[in-house]
């Protein structure tokens, strides 16, 4: 049996999905308990979470990573995103016989930028993850 965990990481919590034999078979968002800091421990604590939620053996982790741009081509402050790798080397060390596909933004959604306001529209992410789910699999979500 092949189980694939795929994380789009975030301190606070972290959106989890979660395949088996290549099918959809839950989603959810994970809330990290920790509720202030970003550093290792927030790190380590959200990662638990994920797999207390997953409860199964995974072998495959799929894991946005930041991509870092130079600071005039960056928005916001470059150094938010550096947890972004500490989760996912925390969910690394917790499936260590996982294969590990460490993926960045522009390779699975180009340059989509999100909208202003999320409830005007749907989100061009969504609709296009949507159009690659099974009528069963969007039962899931």
């Amino acid at each position: 049996m092949s189980t694939l965990l795929s994380l789009d990481p975030a301190v606070r919590g972290c959106g989890a999905a979660l395949f088996v034999n290549r099918v959809l078979v839950a989603a959810t968002y994970v809330p990290n308990a920790v509720k202030e800091g970003s550093g290792p421990y927030e790190c380590a604590q959200v990662a638990i979470a994920v797999m207390d939620w997953v409860r199964a053996p995974i072998n495959e982790l799929a894991l946005e990573i930041p991509r870092l741009y130079s600071r005039d081509k960056s928005k916001g402050d470059p150094n938010k995103l550096m947890p972004l790798f500490g989760i996912g080397a925390a969910l690394s060390a917790l499936c260590l016989k996982a294969k590990v596909h460490a993926v960045v933004p522009s390779a699975w959604k180009g340059q989509t930028a999100k909208p202003d306001r999320v409830h005007d529209h749907e989100y061009v992410i969504t609709t296009r993850v949507k159009e690659r789910l099974t009528p069963d699999e969007l039962k899931v979500i």
